[in-house]
């Protein structure tokens, strides 16, 4: 016999309630036999379509399910989209050929990069069915790479016409602000920013290297490295916990999964092997990344206060984690036993296949607090690739578990 607390007890006789099961219960110890063990729940893979085109991707999804992405048009060239609600929309473009999105916010508005009609490259916001260029920073590219819920877009242009080095910006209230070289001369660009306006990125320093930086308050903090001559951020919470990967030494091209904070960036280390790299932080404090293991594989892993899990594979030699949300459901994509490439989701410490469209191939790219995840699948033959939304059911639970039903 299993003996529940008497609330999980509740439960499972209000689920029974509602599906209309009738256990049989033994009088004589007030014992009954209820369903309650839960098992792997129902997993529902919908084709978003595409514009027309044989291939389309979803890249991010809101709080709320919306899903932007990619396709490429009846006509050839790609173009960003959103698809809410069943309906996929084409997000056009800023006079020329291509767009692609970056980001989504809770608003629904979108950031990415779309091509003007002198064939240049602008950063975009668009929002209410508006497709808005955001402009350069004086040159005549820029590239917006995410939006937080306050509508502040951050990314990279250059600022001269006659040079390629670019600048970090900070786009807002209809102006773009130029965060500065950080350090050196060139190439510096924001990747990720939080509600909380703190924004992270990337640039060369004097030394010759290129660093991570956390811009707050009108200034860049260089978050320095684990001991290399590199270090990149991957993302950066609300609590402005700061993700990435660093060089660990200036021998070696080896580099280490790090987490930023309070002025200290740690190494979180790896499964045995000499590589990590960590890709998504969420509101916790729980980062997701890969590792390298003393067998030679590559494995998803999960950090949370100072421990590393490993969150196993398909069947094959390598996984890779590429988001979390914040109820700690994990995904990304990993080798099956036959060498074919799913998406997964892990949670509750089991790895989740969620299929394909028929195809050999699946990834799953991010996830909400809803448990929605969004990525792209290959279909039937391999012939096409589309973006995908998979809807993760509650569990089944299994009966015939006797439990007490007397309270304490």
């Amino acid at each position: 016999m299993q003996r529940l607390t008497w609330g999980v007890l509740a439960a499972a006789v209000a689920l029974n309630a509602c599906q209309g099961v009738t256990e049989p219960q033994n009088a004589g110890t007030g014992m009954a036999l209820l369903s309650f063990t839960a098992v792997t729940p129902t997993i529902t893979m919908t084709d978003l379509g595409t514009l027309g085109g044989s291939q389309s991707a979803a890249k991010r999804i809101s709080p709320s399910g919306v899903v932007v992405g990619y396709s490429y048009t009846a006509a050839g060239p790609k173009h960003a989209f959103l698809w809410r609600n069943g309906t996929m929309t084409d997000l056009g473009t800023l006079g020329g050929s291509y767009s692609e999105p970056y980001g989504v916010n809770a608003l629904g508005q979108v950031v990415g990069v779309a091509q003007t009609p002198d064939k240049y490259p602008h950063a975009f916001l668009w929002d209410d069915g508006v497709m808005t260029d955001l402009g350069t920073l004086g040159g005549s590219l820029s590239y917006a790479l995410a939006v937080n819920e306050r509508g502040q877009v951050v990314g990279y242009s250059d600022y001269n016409p006659l040079s390629i080095n670019t600048h970090a910006f900070l786009w807002q209230d209809g102006a773009m602000t130029d965060l500065g070289p950080f350090g050196h001369c060139c190439f510096a660009g924001a990747s990720a920013i939080n509600n909380r306006g703190q924004a992270v990125g990337s640039g060369p320093v004097g030394s010759g290297g290129t660093h991570a930086f956390l811009w707050q308050d009108g200034a860049m903090i260089d978050l320095g490295t684990l001991g290399g001559r590199l270090s990149t951020p991957a993302g950066v919470n609300g609590r402005g916990q700061v993700v990435g990967t660093s060089g660990v030494d200036l021998l070696t091209f080896h580099s280490h999964a790090f987490l930023w904070q309070d002025g200290a960036m740690t190494d979180l280390g790896t499964l045995g092997g000499s590589e990590s790299e960590a890709r998504a932080v969420n509101e916790r404090g729980q980062i997701v990344g890969s590792s390298s293991t003393a067998e030679g594989q590559t494995h998803a892993v999960l950090w949370e206060n100072g421990t590393m899990t490993d969150l196993g594979t398909l069947g094959g030699p390598l996984s890779r984690s590429a988001a979390v949300n914040d109820r700690g459901e994990v995904v990304g994509s990993s080798l099956t036993t036959d060498g074919q490439t799913h998406g997964f989701l892990w949670r509750d410490g089991a790895m989740i296949d969620l299929g394909t469209l028929g195809g050999s191939r699946s990834v799953a790219i991010a996830v909400n607090n809803l448990g929605q995840i969004v990525g792209e699948s290959s279909t039937a033959g391999d012939l096409e690739s589309h973006a995908v939304l998979w809807s993760i059911g509650p569990p089944s639970l299994s009966r015939n578990v006797a439990v007490s039903t007397t309270p304490p």
